[in-house]
């Protein structure tokens, strides 16, 4: 028997309702990679070897297998002149800007442009820089890009490249994705109110702002309570050697290391020094501490060393390449971070991954993911001096642990901090901007 029409029809009905069903659900989840993103950075490793950058990489390669990106890249030619004086690493940036071109980079397995400006001293004008920058190469940058549209601009950093960022994402009309990597409470700490106006500015008009560890979020979300904040931690990858099986030789020194650049105010290597200086006095034990970086607080620190006459057990060995940094780490026991402001601490997931422990303040960065482990051997109650003698008292100690502390921050590494990691954590967060923006 044949059907009735109104059998029919409600057969029918339902396949469109269905089908409607399916494209809404389809456009909702459409995946990323149909996506065009415009990347906006203004630490691109131009001399990776020299640059404290290069996990940009990394971060970029992976997010140009999850969408088609676009990435413009901002140059200083004119860095600070005390900067070229005590910094290898800015001498060789500086040569590099001088002679990188502006064509397309080829070398990526993503297109680079480098758009050049002339900058000045930020302390001079806090409010002027970004705006001199913004005035250089925004309409260049529209100009090379103004063919295609662009579902959003990812700005990497806030100062000073975010103001010129968001006026991007307004002539693109594409929401706007800050990934914070300076955070904002140093700004407000070290440097002046018109400084911490500046980023609030940037932040405040972003459609999403990244945090970078759990401890920086926390931080953004008690600062910007309105804004949807979101955590993009960085990732690395493990050597195949990261497993640490051997003891300590009771006839080699105890080896302390800390990277770091030497002219920051956070960074307070200085503390470090002295720290160190007492735990050798106390323990009367053969160690050394090797400062590796470069920057212009290096006179400063060397005049701390030569009044303790310990030139004899603290190294400075300068800015390490990528390609010396492995060997650096792997000749170490302990990895110390003295900062007092960290958004992430790079620094500290290489010496994991390389089976170095660390030891540092638990609400520094991403240091609260490895120091809570063994609390007692790593985990710093207040950064003075006295306070990292009797840490490295208490790690020094604690030989027999060594290996097991060193596997148990390895083992975090793997489960947090991979590139897979990462890659999908920026999938979920450009979905969920361009969700918005189209809503």
């Amino acid at each position: 028997m044949a059907p009735s029409f109104r059998k029919v029809f409600v057969n029918l009905s339902q396949q469109l309702k269905n089908n409607n069903i399916q494209y809404y659900v389809k456009m909702m989840v459409k995946d990323v990679s149909s996506r065009k993103i415009l990347v906006l950075v203004d630490r691109f490793p131009l001399a990776p070897e020299y640059s404290p950058s290069t996990w940009m990489i990394g971060s970029l390669t992976e997010l140009s297998a999850i969408a088609e990106i676009d990435v413009a890249s901002v140059v200083n030619l004119l860095p600070r002149m005390r900067n070229l004086v005590h910094s290898k690493r800015e001498r060789a940036s500086t040569k590099a800007a001088w002679c990188s071109a502006m064509e397309n980079t080829t070398v990526y397995p993503f297109p680079v442009r480098h758009f050049h400006y002339l900058g000045l001293p930020a302390r001079f004008s806090w409010k002027l820089l970004p705006r001199l920058m913004t005035w250089q190469v925004l309409q260049r940058i529209v100009k090379t890009y103004k063919a295609n549209h662009y579902d959003a601009v990812m700005i990497h950093g806030t100062y000073p490249v975010g103001h010129l960022g968001i006026e991007l994402a307004k002539r693109f009309r594409a929401p706007s994705f800050v990934i914070n990597h300076e955070g904002y409470r140093l700004y407000q700490q070290y440097f002046s109110s018109a400084a911490a106006l500046e980023l609030f500015n940037v932040l405040n008009n972003a459609d999403i702002i990244a945090g970078l560890s759990p401890n920086h979020v926390r931080e953004l979300q008690y600062e910007f309570p309105s804004k949807m904040i979101q955590m993009l931690c960085h990732g690395i990858s493990i050597p195949y050697d990261a497993t640490r099986t051997n003891q300590k030789n009771k006839e080699e020194p105890f080896r302390i290391l800390t990277v770091a650049r030497l002219d920051g105010v956070e960074k307070q290597i200085s503390v470090l020094i002295e720290g160190f200086i007492q735990f050798v006095q106390v323990n009367k034990i053969r160690a050394q501490l090797t400062i590796a970086g470069d920057g212009s607080d290096i006179p400063v620190l060397r005049q701390i060393v030569l009044k303790y006459h310990a030139e004899g057990i603290v190294h400075f060995c300068g800015w390490v390449g990528a390609n010396k940094l492995p060997d650096l780490l792997r000749s170490h026991d302990v990895f110390v971070c003295a900062s007092t402001h960290e958004t992430f601490c790079y620094a500290i997931l290489e010496a994991i991954a390389y089976g170095i422990p660390v030891i540092g303040l638990p609400e520094v960065g991403i240091l609260s993911e490895f120091v809570s482990l063994f609390p007692e051997e790593t985990a710093l109650s207040e950064l003075t001096s006295s306070q990292i003698a009797e840490k490295l008292s208490l790690f020094y100690n604690a030989k027999n642990k060594w290996p097991q502390i060193a596997n148990a921050m390895v083992h975090v590494v793997k489960k947090r901090f991979t590139w897979t990691v990462h890659r999908n954590s920026l999938h979920d967060i450009l979905n969920q901007l361009i969700r918005i923006h189209k809503s």
